[in-house]
This record gives structure tokens, C-alpha cells and sequence, in this order.
């Protein structure tokens, strides 16, 4: 027998055909003891007992069960009447009233289970045809993302006449592409540095003519050296954005017949034999900086290596040009700025990164005992350039890697679980310092910074009450810094924390605001007092700038609904002008004051409230 499997309890046919026998055997045996019972009641609980077994069929067996219990109430009901008619007895009326109230129950269940079937396949259907739409919508956006994309491979508008292009599209089309920005993955760089040496070594062989031989091999290994743009914290849809758009720059500043493709990561490398000398390869790489470095504190990595000099083989190659990429001995650092000493110091930090989390650990234990861990504090002002507070930093001077830039090396402190040592450390040297300047002019705040690291974990707010209590500071002079960043992701997380913080009586400010992904809709949910603009967001106030309307757009919106606004990174008098203009409250800023020592800063504070 088919059965309806939609409405079915069993769904295994065996199960079903057992369970069909046996409240088949169950209903008949049931009918036939009531011939052989006498006793009124007796009866009655069979026929009660008959009616059960029918809803058994209607609840296990769906329709086919249906169909069997009806029949069985038709025969029932049948037996019954004959009985009657046979004796007229009333308890046999009595029991024929029942089968027929059975047979209105499984009608009722019928109608019931049928009209909620009915309404189920429709909220199915309806879920299917969202999904479906969904699907399609995506595909589609997929698909126009791609085609919009196509450039990342090679600009064809301008690839006339142009030597080589005809490798790079025939490598393009046949070849696998790294399927995030469409450029070609590893695999095609290889083999496009492997066919560039084959071409090379048959042009050597050709060449009788020393002036005929081809151009040399140049390989670079570029990446930026942002941690804070690259860091998964963020979310792994806003990394992969931005590794999007360095892939779609890069692919724009290079020449059409080079070979761009992504390695791994946000690392790229770029294969191109147009060059007779090394002093034009070295050009090249200011054209690719100016793509790629597009924030003033990121550092811009190159590693060159050349064929046939440096190496003979494609991985041979590449791996070199990505080990020159990390180190300052042969390491092409452009930033911005005028190439100074402590910059070369500041790349050596990728050694730091490669170090296993046990070398970590223990660099980091030795920092903490030797006291290489340091602060910093930087003044703040209003707008009429009266010192209001200080904001403390956490610095690290090691006698191996010199002055370690504070984001890499926080970075590191998280991996290894350092951060929140290092955050105790920074937390009660600045409370004891907060209550050194109070002791001056009692009006002075200090502001910690928080790592998202630190606030997801709810012992950070002991760590702060115990720092207090330590110092026996001012709590209503303390301020708390939380990275915007960590707003995009995790404010669920962060909100019971900066709750408790804020029942403390302690302001909590918005840091690094515009630095990333604006968090406006965020500051209403939290009890943010303070909203923090970040400097490269500020930097460029220059007339008729986007960063100049968004900036003033956003203090004027801030104002509105009373979060005052604090500029960071103020860099000259033309852009705290501006920022005052548009209505900052607060400022910091090396046109201002760059951080001081703290033995500076208590002399600071003393020139500011004790000799005026």
C-alpha cells in the first residue's frame, strides 16, 4: 500500500506496515471480545477502548490510517445495528452511538490535520520563495561584483602595443584566480616567473650580442603593515573589503604587461622584466607605495629580488623577495615622511611577530621585570588652549628591538595573554600619577585606554576598582577609552562591562572614532559621554575636502544631541583653527603638546597652575 510519508508518523515502510497489523489485530480482537462478554460495562469500555485505537490510527497512520479506521467503524457500526435489530437492546444502541461518535472524532481529526497540512505547505512555499529570491538576489550582485571587478586582471583598454600582454591575458583566462580579488593566486605567479625564465634562458642561448640580451627579472613583495585594518576583530567581511581594494589599486597603479597577484593575506606580488637597472626597478616602488599606503602611519613593505642575480628558481624567488620584505638590511620603507633611523628600528618588529607565542612569553615576562614598560601622557586642552587632562599611553623600550611600536606590540600581548598584565600595569601607574596632577589642580582628568581584549572580560573592571582603590584617586576624574573598532562586532559583549564601569561614576569616551567603520548608530545604546575623533580622520581640513564636510557634519550631529567632541592628532594651528570652528571641545596633538615623560608632566602641570 502507498502511503502519504507528509503525514505520517512512521515514515519506514516496516514500521508502518507493523503498526497497521497491529492495531488492526488490537481493534478486530477488540470487537470480537465483546461478543463473548456479558457485563454491561464491560462493553461499554471496549467500544471506549475501540474509539481510542481509532485515534491511534488517525494520529500514526495519517491518511492510509484514516481510510483503515473508518472502515473498521463502518463494520463496527454495521455489527452493531444488527445486534439491535436482533435483540433491541439498548446497550446495543448505546454502543452503535458510540461508533458513531468515533466516526465523527476521526472526521474531526481528518479536517484538522488536513487545513493544518494545508497551512504548513504554504508557509513552506512562502519560506522557499524567499529563499529562492535570496539566493538569486545574491547570485546576482555576485556575479555584477565580479564583472565590475574584471580590471583587478589587467586593464585591456590599455594593453595595444604593449610588449608581453599577450602572456598575462592567455595566464588570465587558462589560469585558476584567487577567488577574493580576482587577481592571479600563487600558483599563477609561479608559473609566470617559471615561464619568464624559460623565455630568458632561450633569448641567453639565442644571443650572440651582449646589447641584445633581454631585460633582467625584477620580483616585488609588497604588503601594508596595518594591523589594526588587517585585524580579524573586526570581522572577516571588512578585512576582506579592504584587501579588496589594495588588490584593485594595486592592479591600477601597475603597468598593464606586470603580473599582479595576491601571495596570501594582504600580501601581493608584482613580476615585471621592463626594466635594464636596478635604479628603475627602485622607482617602481615609489608608483606602488603611493597605491597601496593610502594611511600616513601604515608602513608600506616592499622586498626586491632579481633574476638571474638573487636566484635561479620561481619559488626560490619569491621566497627571498618576501624575506627582504621583512628585513630592514634590504628592505625598500617609504613612507610619507623622510627616511630616518628609528624608522628602520620600527620595521625590525616583524621579528618580533615571528616569534613563536613561548619566545613571546617569555620576551614579554622579561620586559615586565626589567621595567621596559613605560607611560607616556599627553596633554589636553579646550578650545581656549587650557590644559583640562592628560591621556596616558603604554610604551615599550627594549634594548633588543629599541622603541617597539604600541599597536604591534599589543598585538603581540594579546596572543600571548600578556595584555592584561601590561593593562594593570598601564591602569595603576596612571591613576597614581592621575592623583599626583590633582594634587596640583584637582580639575585634571586622566584617560586609560582599554583594549577590546581587555573590556570582553569582566575582571577588567576589578582590575580598574582595585587600581582605584591602590591610588586612591578621584574616580569622576578618570576616563575610559573604548576603540570604536571593537564596536562593529561585539557591543553585546562590551555593554554589561561598560555598564558597571559607568555605575562607577567613571565618563567613558569613543576612541578612535572615523578611524574605520563609524559606530553613530552605537552611541546612543551605550553610555558613551565623550566621542573621540581619530587624527588621520582629521588630518586633511584643508577647503572644500570630504574629510573637511564629513568631519563637520559629525561634530555638528554630536552637538545636537550633547556628546561633546575631541580631536586627536591636532598637527598645526590651520586644522585646530578649523576644528574649533566647527565646534570641538576638547583637543590633542603635537601643535599643541607631544606626550611627555612623567617626570615631564608634573613640571608641565605645575607651569600651567602653579607659576601663572
Amino acid at each position: 500500500m502507498n502511503y502519504d510519508d507528509v503525514n505520517i508518523f512512521f515514515k519506514k515502510r516496516n514500521s508502518f506496515l507493523i503498526s497497521t497489523i497491529l492495531l488492526t489485530v488490537l481493534f478486530l480482537g477488540g470487537l470480537a471480545a465483546q461478543s463473548f462478554l456479558y457485563q454491561a460495562s464491560l462493553q461499554i469500555f471496549i467500544s471506549i477502548y475501540l474509539v481510542i485505537i481509532s485515534v491511534l490510527f488517525n494520529l500514526g497512520l495519517g491518511t492510509p490510517g484514516f481510510v483503515i479506521s473508518l472502515i473498521l467503524n463502518i463494520a463496527q457500526m454495521i455489527i452493531y445495528a444488527y445486534r439491535y435489530m436482533m435483540s433491541h437492546q439498548s446497550l446495543k444502541l448505546y454502543m452503535f452511538a458510540i461508533s458513531l461518535l468515533s466516526m465523527v472524532i476521526i472526521l474531526l481529526f481528518q479536517l484538522f490535520f488536513r487545513k493544518i497540512a494545508k497551512n504548513m505547505n504554504k508557509l513552506h512555499e512562502r519560506l522557499e520563495r524567499e529563499q529562492t529570491r535570496r539566493i538569486n538576489s545574491e547570485t546576482h550582485a555576485l556575479i555584477g561584483d565580479t564583472v565590475t571587478r574584471t580590471s583587478l586582471i589587467v586593464r585591456h583598454e590599455d594593453l595595444k602595443g604593449q610588449k608581453n600582454v599577450t602572456d598575462v591575458i592567455e595566464m588570465s583566462v587558462s589560469k585558476p584566480l584567487d577567488t577574493m580579488t580576482t587577481l592571479p593566486n600563487r600558483d599563477m605567479i609561479i608559473d609566470r616567473l617559471d615561464h619568464l625564465i624559460d623565455k630568458s634562458i632561450k633569448e641567453d642561448q639565442n644571443s650572440s650580442i651582449e646589447s641584445d640580451k633581454h631585460n633582467p627579472i625584477y620580483v616585488y613583495y609588497v604588503t601594508v603593515n596595518d594591523t589594526v585594518r588587517f585585524s580579524h576583530k573586526l570581522g572577516h567581511r571588512i578585512v576582506d573589503l579592504s584587501i579588496q581594494a589594495m588588490a584593485h589599486k594595486l592592479r591600477e597603479a601597475a603597468h598593464p604587461s606586470d603580473l599582479v597577484g595576491r601571495v596570501s593575506r594582504n600580501e601581493f606580488a608584482v613580476i615585471t622584466n621592463r626594466f635594464k637597472n636596478d635604479d628603475e626597478a627602485n622607482a617602481y616602488v615609489d608608483i606602488l607605495r603611493k597605491a597601496m599606503a593610502d594611511q600616513p602611519h601604515s608602513n608600506f613593505l616592499c622586498g626586491i629580488v632579481q633574476y638571474p642575480r638573487d636566484g635561479r628558481f620561481p619559488g626560490e624567488l619569491v621566497h627571498l623577495a618576501e624575506s627582504r620584505m621583512r628585513n630592514p638590511e634590504y628592505i625598500k620603507f617609504m613612507p610619507d615622511h623622510e627616511i630616518l633611523p628609528e624608522d628602520i628600528r620600527k620595521a625590525s618588529i616583524a621579528d618580533i611577530r615571528d616569534l613563536s607565542i613561548e619566545d613571546l612569553k617569555s620576551v614579554f615576562d622579561t620586559a615586565i621585570a626589567n621595567d621596559e614598560i613605560y607611560m607616556v601622557y599627553q596633554p589636553r586642552f579646550n578650545s581656549s588652549k587650557k590644559l583640562t587632562g592628560f591621556e596616558a599611553f603604554v610604551r615599550w623600550n627594549s634594548p633588543m628591538y629599541g622603541v617597539v611600536s604600541t599597536r604591534e606590540f599589543l598585538v603581540c600581548a594579546e596572543k600571548t595573554g600578556h595584555i592584561y598584565q601590561i593593562g594593570r600595569i598601564s591602569m595603576e601607574n596612571a591613576l597614581k600619577k592621575l592623583v599626583e596632577i590633582n594634587s596640583i589642580e584637582p580639575s585634571l582628568t586622566m584617560t586609560v585606554n582599554l583594549s577590546i581584549t581587555q573590556i570582553r572580560n569582566t575582571g577588567v573592571v576589578e582590575d580598574l576598582a582595585d587600581a582605584i582603590a591602590k591610588s586612591g584617586c578621584n574616580m569622576k576624574n578618570i576616563i575610559v577609552d573604548i576603540p570604536e573598532e571593537g564596536l562593529t562586532s561585539v557591543t553585546h559583549n562590551i555593554r554589561p562591562v561598560l555598564e558597571k564601569l559607568s555605575d562607577m561614576g567613571i565618563t567613558m569616551a569613543l576612541d578612535n572614532f572615523g578611524r574605520g567603520y563609524s559606530s553613530l548608530n552605537n552611541i546612543p545604546l551605550l553610555p558613551i559621554s565623550l566621542v573621540k575623533l581619530d587624527g588621520h580622520f582629521t588630518e586633511d581640513m584643508s577647503a572644500e575636502s570630504a574629510q573637511r564636510i564629513l568631519t563637520k557634519s559629525i561634530i555638528e550631529l554630536l552637538n545636537d544631541i550633547d556628546v561633546p567632541v575631541a580631536a586627536t592628532g591636532v598637527g598645526s594651528a590651520e586644522q585646530f583653527d578649523t576644528l574649533v570652528k566647527f565646534g570641538c571641545t576638547y583637543f590633542q596633538g603635537k601643535h599643541l603638546c607631544t606626550p611627555l615623560n612623567s617626570r615631564d608632566t608634573i613640571e608641565y602641570v605645575s607651569r600651567h597652575f602653579i607659576d601663572q
